[in-house]
């Protein structure tokens, strides 16, 4: 049974999309890659000649969380190019993925360090640390193309304190009240007069 052989059009395909990147993503997505392929390599070798003992990267804790953040930069990284943007007002996600590769980086950075004695680094530990450098000099690369800052304790805080503080501080108008209604003139009825007695002194019983 042969294997499958990519068709023309599918190679145009991936050759357009590995285009709509720029020189920063691709270099992310390249290390991304490499960060992956990295965390099945032996990072550490125990033994002689006779017998040796290796630990893959995925073996270790630090070792596959570093792997997962990696690839997390590399892909919010790439996202825009394919039109998903990730991220919100407040952070984007080009900040979120410098956050992920850094603590990728320490983590990583932590197992080359710590090496109990009588175990060897083994060669898959500095090919990942070669990975994870490429992708966080890719997100810092592409951060700096569009202008986009490193984030900050404000990219956290909640920005509505002090709208909600304003529209506090500015009461709403009351409504006019409606004019009363104007009572309509009392007429009363004319009385009429009492006539005078013209005979003096004329007393009637």
């Amino acid at each position: 049974m042969s294997a499958h052989q990519p068709t023309e059009t599918e190679q145009v395909v991936d050759a357009s999309m590995w285009n709509n990147l720029s020189k920063a993503q691709q270099i992310t997505a390249g290390g991304g890659v490499a960060a992956l392929v990295a965390g099945f390599l032996p990072w550490y070798s125990v033994g002689d000649e006779f017998f040796a003992v290796s630990v893959k990267g995925t073996d270790l804790t630090f070792g596959w969380m570093g792997m997962v953040l990696f690839l997390a930069a590399a892909a919010l990284t790439i996202a825009p190019a394919f039109g998903k943007n990730v991220g919100t007002d407040q952070i984007k996600g080009e900040q979120i993925a410098i956050i992920a590769a850094a603590l990728g980086s320490l983590m990583w950075l932590y197992r080359l360090i710590d090496t109990p004695f009588g175990i060897g680094r083994g060669y898959g530990l500095f090919v990942a640390l070669a990975a994870g450098a490429a992708v966080t000099a890719g997100v810092v690369m592409n951060m700096k193309d569009k202008g986009i800052a490193m984030p900050t304790t404000a990219n956290f805080t909640n920005n509505n304190t002090e709208t909600n503080a304003t529209t506090t501080m500015t009461p709403a108008a009351a409504p006019m009240a409606a004019p009363a209604p104007v009572a309509p003139p009392v007429v009363y009825p004319a009385v009429a007069p009492t006539p005078a007695n013209d005979t003096p002194g004329h007393i009637e019983f």
